[in-house]
């Protein structure tokens, strides 16, 4: 069994993807999208022979605003990943047949890092304990931002019961 990484850049996307599968590497399994922060998009794909004796991970990294070429046309399987990638991470691919949204029908990518997620912002955490809070410390001190999300995107939380601290 023989496995590989590559990273590839954006011109040579699909030029690499079809000396993948002209070299037997015929099963498209699948392709993911990152939102990598500071506008850069990541995307990587998963290639291999329907035996699963050699594989192969190329990997490509977007510049803000930069598109990526569609695999549609090598790979008939790659089309519905990259409609996913495009509809939740706003990956630009140029040439796709059809980028109709699959889930999210928001103008804005939701998974993307820019964009401010409301229930995030607006609900106090769930659970009996506070994250970060010590072990068995059920008490709410103070409801705590929930991580990962920008300060200016929060609204005003109402005080909690059982006093303040």
């Amino acid at each position: 069994m023989t496995y590989s990484e590559r990273d590839v850049t954006a011109s040579d996307w699909v030029a690499e993807h079809q000396r993948a599968k002209d070299s037997g590497l015929t099963f498209f399994d699948f392709m993911s999208a990152m939102d990598l922060g500071d506008g850069r998009t990541g995307v990587a794909t998963h290639i291999m022979t329907p035996d699963a004796s050699q594989r192969e991970m190329l990997t490509v990294e977007l510049a803000p605003g930069e598109s990526l070429p569609s695999l549609a046309s090598v790979y008939r399987g790659a089309a519905w990943h990259e409609r996913e990638a495009h509809d939740l991470l706003g990956v630009r691919l140029s040439s796709h047949p059809d980028l109709r949204p699959i889930l999210a029908k928001e103008a804005v990518p939701p998974l993307r890092r820019d964009t401010a997620l409301g229930p995030r912002t607006d609900r106090r955490w769930p659970g009996l304990y506070e994250p970060g809070a010590a072990e068995g410390e059920t008490r709410r001190k103070r409801p705590k931002a929930v991580p990962g999300i920008n300060q200016e995107w929060l609204t005003p939380t109402p005080a909690v019961e059982g006093g303040a601290s």
